[in-house]
Order: structure tokens, then C-alpha cells, then sequence
């Protein structure tokens, strides 16, 4: 089914189709690029939290951050 519906939409565009294996070879890629999305994000927020960051108005959760503080006082 899902066959028949690429080939309506990309026919059109490519000319014919090309029934290529791209996920049979790139998974490897797939995974480590997500592995090492993660990882920055998880990295990324967690300096963000950092107290030398916290604060700096270019962060864009400094805002927040000081919100919170000033709550609890």
C-alpha cells in the first residue's frame, strides 16, 4: 500500500522510481545522530542551569530563573 502511494507521489517528480535501500544502510548514522542529539540537549540544559548562566539575560530561561527565585524569598 504505502508502495503504491510513494510511487503516485514522487513518479511525478522523479521521473520513475528508485527502489532504493536508504535505511537498510544508514541506520548506524540514524542512531549515533540521535545518540548524539540527545546527549548535546542534555548537556546544553544542564549548563544552562549553571549558576554563572542563570542569570545572563541571554538565556533564554534566565527569565524564569529569576521568577522562581524571587517566588520563594
Amino acid at each position: 500500500m504505502l508502495g503504491r502511494v510513494t510511487d503516485k507521489i514522487l513518479t511525478p517528480w522523479f521521473g520513475r522510481n528508485w527502489h532504493t535501500p536508504i535505511a537498510k544502510h544508514m541506520w548506524p548514522f540514524m542512531i549515533s545522530a540521535s545518540i548524539v542529539y540527545a546527549t548535546i540537549w542534555k548537556i546544553e540544559s544542564s549548563a544552562q542551569n549553571k549558576p554563572p548562566y542563570d542569570t545572563d539575560p541571554r538565556n533564554p530561561r534566565a527569565i524564569a530563573n529569576m521568577k522562581h527565585k524571587e517566588g520563594h524569598h
